[in-house]
């Protein structure tokens, strides 16, 4: 999910003609994908039934599907969030850490 936001942003800022961002981004995410593109977690069936049981948790105040599929592989995997975006998966009960303001310990 992180990779489709990432290449959203990259297309969304072609579009508007900042195609120098959109070049330092693409090259980001080409970087990513090169070192640790093994280490990308794939959806998959026990994450989309984690991303089901978050949405349900939240029906009343719905979560955009991107941050519930992010939360739901962090929590099927015993992960940790790095987001500026603490409120909202702090309502998913997911640990989570702005990585602007700290690190998760063992980083």
């Amino acid at each position: 999910m992180t990779i489709a936001e990432m290449d959203s942003g990259v297309l969304k800022l072609r579009r508007e003609g900042k195609n120098q961002r959109a070049d330092e981004i693409a090259e980001l995410v080409a970087a990513i994908l090169t070192d640790f593109g093994s280490r990308v977690l794939a959806m998959d069936v026990q994450t989309a039934r984690h991303l089901a049981r978050l949405g349900e948790i939240t029906y009343r105040q719905p979560v955009g599907l991107p941050d519930l599929i992010i939360a739901a592989t962090a929590a099927r995997h015993g992960l940790t969030v790095l987001t500026r975006n603490i409120s909202e998966f702090g309502r998913l009960g997911v640990p989570a850490r702005d990585p602007f303001s700290e690190l998760p310990a063992d980083i």
